[in-house]
């Protein structure tokens, strides 16, 4: 199932105002060392991608260079197994292109990927875990539950015992978005996910094309876990989908927003990094954490398979402790449209005043305790998922826009 972390992370502000470009940058001696990072494109400020190079020692270098998607990170990760492997290689269809299409760069040293990546990258051996990262500077600093998230077996499976593949550095949730001027008249707004199924609302709702998520809403609005392993065991599931699905006028997980922003749709269900940046350039639009506990997702560095060089292995600590600084957790926050976990373990008083009051980016204590991660499930789950999909879309036959 392909989620938000495959086509939508790449609408990110940078501080700067700018897309992020390839840079090179350091000092060149001709045996310096070069750490070549690939990540989201607009997922980091400028700014700390600049301090971080005037941190490096004297003669090594930083190579950046950034995708428009995670999809394509995760493709990346196949090809330079492919290469490594001696075998021809197919290459995505953006390298293809002449006009738009550039060279397939060279192997990285991390890369940027979603946690719902993860255990198809790990089961298929495009990346290797880190060693020894519980003795990072930072590592103490994230909550048990996002270090417990990249802890996996061989299969990609959540192991509480299991080694280590990815290194947290932002996060986000899922929100309920609502357009403030169209439910003025109505004097209420929705805080939790039982109000998606206000008679209000009926053909006035929106919502990503995920079954994982929606499916997922509606288990924690009946007291159960996003990652219920046996939907059959709860009985008033399909009833209270097939009643949501009443509500619902749009299914997409790319144009589910615009409907919100001209008032043809007064509620939307979606992912904060798209949420955030429309917040900031349509001041009606509002969003709220539902109170009972919401989805997470998690953006990691992984090693890619194959691309072990003891001399860079210093430089590889250093970019991943960086952003496990207080000030670099900061920044993110402030200036991307994640969250860095490292400040869950804050003190909140003592943070920065635009950080204080921040609900959608920190939010309240409890809410975050009654979150979850979206982990693997079963098989056998998963065609439950597509059985109850089904069903509930056959009771709204609405229009559902690709992806």
């Amino acid at each position: 199932m392909i989620t938000r972390r495959g086509f939508l992370r790449h609408s990110v502000a940078f501080s700067a105002g700018a897309a992020l470009a390839p840079i090179l940058t350091g000092c060149g001696a001709d045996n310096a060392l070069t750490l070549r990072i690939q990540l989201l494109n607009r997922s980091l400020p400028l700014r700390l991608i600049g301090q971080f190079r005037k941190s490096l020692p004297t003669g090594n270098r930083l190579a950046v260079v950034p995708e428009a998607q995670l999809a394509q990170i995760f493709d990346l990760l196949k090809t330079w197994q492919t290469i490594a492997q001696g075998e021809e290689v197919n290459q995505p269809w953006w390298n293809q292109i002449p006009v738009v299409g550039k060279p397939l760069p060279s192997p990285a040293n991390l890369v940027s990927l979603g946690d719902v990546w993860l255990k198809s990258a790990i089961k298929q051996n495009f990346i290797q875990p880190f060693r020894e990262v519980e003795q990072w500077q930072g590592w103490d600093n994230l909550p048990t539950p996002w270090q417990n998230v990249v802890r996996r077996n061989g299969e990609g499976h959540y192991d509480g015992q299991g080694e280590i593949w990815g290194a947290p550095y932002r996060w986000g949730n899922t929100l309920i978005a609502y357009h403030q001027d169209a439910l003025r008249s109505l004097k209420w707004t929705p805080q939790d996910w039982g109000d998606l199924w206000h008679p209000d609302l009926r053909d006035r709702l929106t919502v990503i094309n995920q079954p994982r998520e929606i499916i997922g809403l509606t288990l924690k609005k009946l007291g159960y876990s996003y990652n219920t392993p046996d939907l059959n065991a709860v009985p008033e599931l399909l009833p209270e989908l097939k009643k949501l699905a009443q509500q619902i006028k749009f299914y997409s997980s790319t144009h589910y927003l615009q409907p919100l922003v001209i008032k043809d749709a007064w509620v939307a269900v979606g992912w904060s990094s798209d949420i955030l940046p429309l917040m900031r350039q349509h001041p009606q639009i509002k969003a709220v954490v539902p109170a009972s506990g919401t989805a997470r997702w998690v953006d990691l560095w992984v090693k890619p398979q194959g691309t072990n060089n003891p001399a860079l292995d210093p430089l590889l600590q250093q970019w991943v402790e960086f952003y496990w600084q207080n000030p670099s957790a900061q920044n993110i926050t402030l200036n991307t449209s994640g969250t860095s976990p490292i400040l869950l373990t804050r003190d909140r008083s003592t943070l920065p005043p635009d950080l204080q009051d921040q609900p959608l980016r920190l939010p309240p204590a409890e809410v975050i305790e009654n979150s979850e991660f979206l982990l693997p499930l079963p098989d056998s789950t998963g065609q439950q998922y597509e059985e109850f999909w089904r069903a509930m879309r056959t009771a709204n036959l609405h229009t559902t826009s690709p992806s």
